[in-house]
C-alpha cells in the first residue's frame, strides 16, 4: 500500500466508531462492526457523495460504484501513468493480461487526438 493510502486509512481509522487494528476498516454501523458494510450501502453512504464533492459528474439514477473505480484506475494507469501492463494485471488480480487488456483498459482521448494531430 502506498503513503498516500496508508495515511487517509490510518486517518479514517482514528475517526471512525470500529477503530481497532482488528476492525473492518468499512464496518456496519447496524451490525455494530461485527461484519463489514455492503457494497452498496458503503456506495451510496460514502463513495458516492465523495466522488460527487470532487467533482464527478454522475447523473441521478445512474450507476456508480466501485466498478468504475476499477474500470477508472486501470485505464489511468496505463494510458496517464504509463504503468506496465503486466503490473497493472497484478493490481487487478487477473490470471491472465488479455483479460486485463481487453476488458479494462479503454482508448485515451487526449492521445487519440496527439496522434491525429501527428498526421500530415
Amino acid at each position: 500500500m502506498g503513503r498516500v493510502l496508508m495515511h487517509y486509512l490510518s486517518e479514517w481509522r482514528n475517526q471512525k466508531l470500529y477503530g481497532r487494528p482488528t476492525d473492518f476498516v468499512f464496518p456496519s454501523l447496524q451490525k455494530r462492526g461485527r461484519v463489514p458494510i455492503c457494497a452498496s450501502v458503503f456506495c451510496r453512504v460514502h463513495l458516492r457523495p465523495a466522488a460527487k464533492k470532487a467533482g464527478v459528474v454522475i447523473p441521478d439514477g445512474h450507476r456508480w460504484g466501485l466498478h468504475n473505480l476499477r474500470h477508472s484506475l486501470s485505464n489511468w494507469l496505463v494510458n496517464k501513468a504509463k504503468e506496465n501492463g503486466k503490473t497493472v494485471q497484478g493490481i487487478l488480480g487477473h490470471s491472465r493480461i488479455q483479460t486485463t487488456l481487453d476488458l479494462y483498459l479503454g482508448e485515451d482521448l487526449d492521445e487519440m487526438i496527439a496522434a491525429h494531430g501527428e498526421v500530415r
